[in-house]
């Protein structure tokens, strides 16, 4: 592999893991178990499990599916809050 390939291999899962850590904070902050976020997802378990350790990354479709759950899809993919987004532009 290439010193390139490597250091973006090396960012994409640093991007991985602190989307998972945020996944996990927003899952927690609303209550939200994995297996609850697996059973509306329809997905299992051990998915959710590989987001929230970096392992893969949840796409799109499964933000769209689980916003009204009060998931907060801009601090999961930037970790700025939506208010504080919104403030910002005021």
């Amino acid at each position: 592999m290439s010193e390139k390939n490597s250091n973006t291999d090396d960012e994409n899962a640093k991007y991985r893991i602190a989307i998972g850590e945020r996944l996990k904070s927003e899952r927690d902050r609303l209550g939200i178990s994995v297996a609850d976020l697996a059973q509306s997802s329809s997905l299992p378990k051990r998915t959710i499990y590989g987001w929230e350790t970096g392992a893969t990354t949840p796409k799109a479709d499964f933000f769209a599916a689980n916003a009204s759950l009060g998931l907060d899809v801009a601090f999961i993919l930037t970790g700025q809050r939506l208010q504080e987004s919104a403030q910002n532009v005021i």
